[in-house]
């Protein structure tokens, strides 16, 4: 039997896959989604790479897409955010978010930046292991950032270390 990573196949999303991350949003969160409207501009107007996984072998379009990751990088900075992250419930533990998080590392790198820093809910403990294995860092708190009013962790990683 083959593992989720041998199935899974990593590309660059496009706007016919909004569908497809609507509802994997709303399989992963359970508010502060994106929506529609923000998904568009994301994925048509926004200086952000958006990286999909897809299962080829899916038997329903509703279930091709299996994961996502997104960075937004700004003209003149040096630094990227890692605007969201999502794995389906489904192949999570199988190295799916570590996948993503290289491939936006690497995208980050390329265009420049030095720096990938995100927010991550300090109750999203399974997030902040993911994190902090990969060598990011808990920089400040940030009060009331989600929609349920949690605080978030902002944290950090200087790719230029990475990337030596």
């Amino acid at each position: 039997m083959s593992s989720a990573s041998d199935v899974l196949a990593l590309r660059p999303a496009v706007l016919t896959d909004l569908d497809a991350l609507e509802e994997l949003e709303f399989d992963c969160f359970d508010s502060d989604r994106f929506s529609r409207r923000r998904w568009r501009y994301l994925l048509t107007q926004a200086h952000a790479v958006t990286l999909v996984l897809e299962d080829p072998q899916a038997a329903h379009d509703d279930e091709r897409l299996q994961g996502y990751a997104m960075v937004l990088l700004r003209t003149h900075s040096r630094r990227a955010l890692l605007h969201s992250l999502c794995v389906h419930p489904q192949v999570r533990r199988h190295g799916q978010a570590l996948r993503l998080l290289a491939a936006c590392e690497a995208r980050a790198i390329a265009a420049g930046a030095d720096t990938l820093w995100l927010d991550v809910h300090v109750d999203n403990h399974a997030a902040l292991r993911l994190y902090q294995r990969c060598d990011y860092h808990r920089y400040s708190w940030e009060d009331e950032v989600y929609e349920d009013g949690g605080a978030a962790w902002r944290m950090e990683k200087r790719l230029a270390h990475a990337a030596i």
